[in-house]
């Protein structure tokens, strides 16, 4: 990896917003120090994890159960990111030379870009409508050269498109017919979002692999269920019902 090309993955790790709004900006032995951070959550749930850097530090931190058993709704922001934010605060000072981890490489430039065709701002403005340019954003820039965007093919199944489950309502209530002796089933499907899906049941997962077929689930008890569906891009989408056997 060039030196421009860390420099920007590292810039996007450290503007990254937190659920609990915990501060990048660090305050550790009288001086304010940006940590640029990563995290992960296995297939389910299995393990959190956190990776992080600051000027002096690289930091993991890993939670879960040693003996593998999944814990449903953890996740690395959740779990891991908290306690990689304390570490970081509590690490003594390295007394070593300062590094500008702001000052850009001469490869990183900026320059607006046209979004989702990925054009250049500056190359579309002889237009005087907005078709080739429905939206601008700041990008930056790698040797000159503009980063790809998604794409927007049906064949690939991506979309910008929220994702959203759509064969249940949120709350709704489904009940087994009087003697029936079939099993009680719900298809799990859902519009929108990027690429395939991966679905899990009160956090048990359904499928081992991402797909965008429609696939049935079986209830087998009266209760609460929470299903829930996440996208190759990490979008994810939740609703709950409640069963009756």
């Amino acid at each position: 990896m060039s030196a421009g090309a860390a420099w920007i993955v590292r810039d996007i790790l450290a503007q990254i917003p937190t659920r609990n709004r915990l501060s990048n900006l660090l305050q550790r032995s009288g001086k304010q120090q940006l940590i640029a951070w990563k995290t992960g959550t296995s297939y389910g749930f299995r393990d959190a994890w956190a990776i992080g850097m600051t000027t002096d530090y690289t930091i993991g931190i890993w939670t879960g159960r040693p003996d593998g058993t999944p814990v449903p709704g953890h996740y690395g922001s959740q779990n891991a990111v908290p306690l990689l934010k304390s570490v970081s605060r509590n690490l003594p000072d390295t007394h070593s030379p300062s590094i500008d981890l702001q000052k850009k490489p001469d490869s990183v430039t900026q320059a607006l870009i046209c979004w989702p065709s990925g054009t250049l701002f500056s190359d579309t403005q002889h237009f005087s409508d907005t078709q080739h340019c429905p939206k601008i954003q700041l990008s930056w820039l790698l040797d000159k050269t503009v980063p790809p965007v998604l794409a927007m093919s049906p064949d690939l199944g991506t979309s910008l498109d929220e994702l959203k489950i759509t064969s249940i309502s949120q709350g709704q209530r489904i009940k087994k017919p009087a003697g029936s002796v079939s099993d009680l089933s719900i298809n799990l499907k859902a519009q929108g979002g990027t690429g395939a899906l991966y679905w899990f049941v009160n956090g048990k997962p359904v499928n081992s692999s991402a797909t965008r077929a429609v696939l049935t689930y079986t209830l087998e008890k009266t209760g609460n269920y929470e299903i829930y569906t996440i996208d190759q891009s990490g979008q994810s989408h939740k609703v709950s019902l409640f069963v009756q056997i």
